[in-house]
């Protein structure tokens, strides 16, 4: 998996139609069960599919770097739309430069976490990176 392969995928997507902040045009990440998104404010957000939704510890959250369990979205991939729990790391950066990091990050946590990690394990590791 290339850093380009899924910077390249997030701009292919088209911002959704609806409004609601959960709602995301997505595409899997090969892979794995977790998927790239584009919300209503054309952000960048990864939703990850956890094992539990039962965390032990508070969000690293920044400014720009929003991490929120257990939250019900509406994701569209091509012409299927679901619902599912997922747990979402937002990206509010809107720059090329910003974003293309903010994919390195991801492209790096990737390699550390199981295909269906707790939460605890996605914290564990972004506090690493």
């Amino acid at each position: 998996m290339s850093m380009n392969n899924i910077y390249d995928q997030f701009l292919k997507l088209k911002i959704p139609k609806n409004e609601k902040i959960n709602y995301f045009n997505t595409v899997k990440i090969k892979k794995f069960n977790h998927r790239i998104a584009k919300n209503i404010n054309n952000e960048a957000v990864i939703l990850f599919d956890v094992k539990n939704q039962n965390r032990g510890l508070e969000a690293p959250n920044t400014k720009n770097l929003i991490l929120k369990f257990n939250q019900n979205c509406s994701i569209k991939e091509g012409s299927t739309l679901q619902k599912k729990s997922f747990t979402t790391l937002r990206c509010k950066f809107s720059d090329e430069e910003r974003l293309v990091l903010f994919f390195i990050i991801i492209k790096n946590l990737l390699k550390y976490l199981p295909n269906k990690p707790s939460d605890d394990e996605i914290i564990n590791k972004l506090i690493e990176i």
